[in-house]
């Protein structure tokens, strides 16, 4: 007779062989032979998460891994694993990691695997360790605590801007060199207290080069638009984030710290990156002189919601 080990093993084992088809919890749960009610209880007591949360994760982690891993386009990718819609893949995607799919493969950022397939036998162990449980959770505290420890949260005030955006393939260098050379001219980096920051907007989108980057510098209350011309003004919303510090240099493992803290921290509660409140990144170039452009210090931020905790 089957224990409950192997009735769940069964399980999962459908889960696996079905991702790509329609796929229901109560379907996957009636292999074991057991009732609903009492199966659901059983998987969610051995394995550590709901039924249906598990197909669900791991139904995107293998589509995530197809689509960044081979040359596939998002719409098949989408429709192979019963998405229906490209719209659909990329908002359980986003619900996720916060940016669009394409956004992460045309940035190179690397993301880990949301859950891998569970084999509760897995190493001859007919027992479910420890260590089986830890590496299937994703938002396990103690991994978080540890990993990311330097992620800090703040809140961020209004801000009143003046801003500048261009969209092009490249459009990061040539956006920050005309608004601060302004900004230089009129002495506005000279005053203290003078915050420089900038995002991405829109986000670069699969099979297109062109994205938009736009720069925000901040600027006294009492700063007219006759003062700020030819750049226009307007107000950077307040917010709470989580924040991180890095090097220019370490860009790109800065944004995937980023993406990994909040696929990971608990109720995974942020916004996304088009959101009003951006992915802000700021600059401190016009604080001190770096000798070398790459060791500039910057500051993510990612935005979170009000009901994060």
């Amino acid at each position: 007779m089957e224990n409950d080990l192997e009735k769940i093993q069964k399980v999962l084992d459908y889960i696996e062989e079905n991702l790509k088809r329609e796929l229901t919890a109560d379907d996957a749960i009636s292999v074991s032979g057991y009732s609903v009610t009492h199966g659901y209880r059983i998987f969610g007591s051995l394995t550590g998460w709901s039924i249906g949360e598990y197909i669900r994760l791991r139904r995107l982690s293998e589509a995530i891994t197809d689509y960044l891993e081979h040359d596939r386009k998002l719409i098949d990718v989408a429709f192979d694993y019963g998405y229906g819609s490209q719209e659909a893949f990329t908002r359980a995607f986003k619900s996720v990691f916060a940016v669009t799919p394409g956004f992460i493969k045309l940035s190179g950022i690397k993301i880990q695997r949301l859950l891998d397939r569970v084999d509760l036998f897995e190493g001859g162990n007919a027992l479910l360790s420890k260590e089986i449980k830890r590496r299937m959770k994703v938002n396990i505290k103690d991994e978080i605590i540890d990993e990311y420890s330097d992620v800090v949260e703040v809140t961020l005030p209004e801000m009143r801007v003046v801003y500048y955006k261009i969209i092009s393939e490249s459009p990061e260098d040539l956006s920050f060199k005309t608004i601060s050379g302004w900004a230089k001219r009129v002495g506005l980096l000279d005053i203290d207290g003078t915050r420089i920051f900038g995002y991405n907007w829109p986000d670069p989108r699969e099979g297109e080069k062109l994205y938009g980057y736009e720069f925000c510098i901040t600027i006294p209350d009492d700063w007219s638009e006759d003062e700020c011309f030819p750049f226009p003004i307007k107000t950077l919303h307040a917010g709470r984030f989580g924040t991180y510090k890095f090097k220019f240099k370490d860009m790109r493992n800065a944004w995937n710290k980023m993406i990994g803290w909040a696929s990971r921290r608990k109720g995974g509660k942020y916004c996304c990156s088009d959101s009003d409140l951006h992915w802000r990144e700021e600059t401190f170039t016009h604080k001190k002189h770096y000798e070398d452009f790459g060791d500039t210090d910057m500051i993510l931020y990612l935005p979170m919601t009000e009901n994060s905790d």
